[in-house]
């Protein structure tokens, strides 16, 4: 289980990821299938699991993460690229996690 603690540098196919979060190069048809097998009572296996799941938020949502977050000036995608660690963000993924349930 991916605890975000003690993390390594990240593997190519992580830092593949973690550019879709900024660009939202991601297959929209790969995001829908990843949304779509999120279980959200599970904790994620991985930090590549994690960094992923982030790339198909934001590219599902698109708009909204181009948004500019409150106090930190910056577009949200902005700072979710630059998160790896699950513990000091756990808030935010469950929210996201919600949200990409509960919409259709």
């Amino acid at each position: 289980m991916f605890h975000g603690k003690n993390a390594k540098a990240l593997s190519r196919e992580e830092e593949m990821y973690r550019e879709q979060i900024r660009s939202h190069k991601m297959p929209q048809w790969r995001s829908d299938r990843l949304l779509a097998k999120l279980d959200t009572s599970k904790p994620f296996n991985s930090r590549l699991e994690f960094i992923e799941l982030l790339a198909a938020l934001s590219r599902k949502y698109e708009d909204e993460v181009r948004r500019k977050v409150t106090g930190a000036n910056k577009e949200l995608r902005a700072i979710l690229w630059s998160q790896h660690s699950l513990s000091t963000h756990l808030n935010l993924i469950v929210g996201c996690r919600i949200h990409a349930k509960s919409t259709p």
